[in-house]
């Protein structure tokens, strides 16, 4: 709204940019509605002057005395903890185990391909009784349940971003807050969006629509064998 950083030890200028009481109030009243916060909200208190704006320094002043909070539901601390792991130590954690389990994956590939019996179950030689021509060599019993394995870890982290998805407001969940801005000051009443607005919304982004084509592949293995 101002276009500044905010600062402590900022003194008042009668030269800040003023924003009137009622653009302020509309902002306001929207993040508290965002965030669920229901404190006594009086306008008036931030025009300190009585000028009918409210003034940079003002708004740091009382926005100290408010402090307010963002009450997070269990699902929004647990996508918020799957989509940005730098946020907290489980997140750090849970993106550690998704690389190792990335390589493990891709390892066990490379891996099952490889000629020789310590790596695939061979097939009959030709002159064998159980010569089959339609036969074709498999990965070894362990090096399957590794792979499905770590398809099943994938399957469970995406499934719980896309699930949490639905109850998280994605506006505050995102990192640059640049959505939460746009709601905040637009002209237009931008309506809250839906569950199922808000899984179609994570569905589509890019790094998503990789995720999911990681391991709809095994998944179609799976059901159509060969």
């Amino acid at each position: 709204t101002w276009g500044k950083e905010p600062s402590p030890s900022r003194q008042e200028d009668e030269d800040d940019p003023q924003v009137p009481l009622v653009e302020f109030q509309r902002i306001m009243v929207r993040l508290l509605r965002l965030v669920q916060d229901n404190p006594k909200f009086d306008v008036q208190k931030y025009d300190r002057h009585s000028r009918g704006t409210v003034g940079w320094f003002e708004f740091c002043t009382a926005w100290k005395e408010w402090d307010p909070k963002i009450a997070l539901s269990i699902p929004e601390r647990i996508f918020v903890t799957l989509e940005d792991p730098d946020r907290c130590l489980i997140g750090r954690l849970v993106s550690i185990l998704l690389f190792v389990a990335i390589v493990v994956s891709v390892g066990t590939f490379v891996v099952s391909t490889l000629p020789g019996e310590a790596y695939q179950v061979p097939c009959p030689l030709l002159h064998d009784s159980a010569y089959d021509p339609s036969c074709r060599p498999t990965p070894r019993p362990l090096l399957v349940e590794i792979d499905t394995a770590c398809v099943m870890f994938f399957s469970i982290e995406y499934g719980l971003r896309l699930i949490t998805s639905a109850f998280t407001r994605m506006e505050l969940a995102e990192k640059e807050k640049q959505l939460l801005l746009n709601m905040l000051v637009s002209e237009e009443v931008l309506p809250t969006p839906s569950r199922l607005r808000r899984v179609l919304q994570f569905t589509v982004l890019p790094s998503n629509m990789l995720d999911l084509c990681a391991i709809i592949p095994w998944y179609i293995e799976s059901i159509i064998p060969g």
